[in-house]
């Protein structure tokens, strides 16, 4: 078994450092790793440049622009060699060997696509590492409406798991693919920018006959939000990712109800920041990936 680490720095150069140190300690797998440079600050990017031209199995490349989540992964994806690919977040730590027993576990089962491991915060806590579809019920009515249709045991509210599980689409933050079946499903989405990019894949891998699942019986360290910064835009553009997702994927009466439920919930959060009165007009006018931070840099 042989393995292709993908990783995306975005000047947090020292995060990048951190995981390919973890990856370099703990994973007996032969492996390549590719850091995809997001148009970096000049001092983040040079520091990891004299950092990668030490190691002997790290390719750095640099991106002319800061082209986000799914368009950077594609980048690497294309320089990737190996039967596994694993889309890794820079703010992630590995605590142990996740690549081998996640890859002995797809090998087990070759309808399987895209496996994660159990994620931990740095204090050790769980962090919740699947996700139900964002549909009408998840979006209107919330995860506890699904999950009263759910086995128990497969309740994304556990607590803990003791087996895997299949699930809707694993957290973005580690995703370790089979490769065939990541290039069948055409791989992330390069129109979105952040955020639901998971959904998207996992869901048209299900359309060509792959499973996603959880393996709880492995660990990682994952700092939410650690690679990306706070800000409005980065606020709301889960929001402008979901809907496009959902219009992709569905007929136009779910995406109009999730459209105009998200629109009137805006319309009110406006009152406070009318910030949100701006957004809810390009909603409304279907200005969805316009309004998202890839165009609005270029615009800048």
């Amino acid at each position: 078994m042989c393995i292709s680490i993908v990783t995306i720095n975005y000047n947090t150069s020292s995060k990048t450092i951190d995981l390919i140190d973890s990856i370099k300690k703990l994973v007996h797998l032969p492996y390549e790793i590719i850091v995809i440079d997001n148009a970096s600050e000049q001092l983040d990017y040079q520091k990891l440049v004299r950092y990668c031209e030490q190691q002997i199995n790290v390719k750095l490349i640099r991106n002319k622009v800061n082209s986000g989540f799914g368009a950077g992964n594609m980048l690497g994806g294309n320089y990737a060699r190996f039967p596994y690919i694993a889309f890794i977040n820079n703010d992630v730590v590995l605590l142990e060997d996740s690549l081998t027993k996640l890859t002995e576990f797809m090998d087990s089962n070759v309808s399987i696509g895209v496996v994660t491991a159990q994620q931990t915060s740095e204090t050790g806590e769980l962090i919740k590492s699947f996700d139900y579809n964002h549909g009408i019920r998840k979006t209107i009515l919330g995860r506890w409406f699904i999950e009263l249709f759910k086995n128990k045991s497969q309740c994304r509210s556990n607590q803990s798991f003791d087996n895997p599980i299949e699930v809707d689409f694993v957290q973005g933050a580690f995703m370790l693919f089979r490769a065939e079946a990541f290039y069948k499903s055409g791989g992330f989405d390069t129109n979105i920018f952040l955020y639901c990019e998971e959904m998207d894949i996992c869901y048209r891998l299900k359309q060509h006959g792959y499973k996603s699942y959880f393996f709880p019986n492995t660990k990682f360290q994952h700092e939410c939000g650690g690679s990306t910064e706070a800000s409005f835009l980065i606020k709301i553009e889960p929001k402008l990712s979901y809907l496009y997702v959902i219009r992709k994927h569905h007929n136009f009466l779910k995406y109009s109800i999730l459209k105009y439920y998200l629109l009137l919930s805006f319309l009110i959060k406006g009152l406070k920041n009318p910030r949100y009165f701006k957004l809810s007009w390009d909603i409304w006018s279907n200005k969805i990936l316009q309004r998202s931070i890839k165009q609005l840099q270029f615009k800048a």
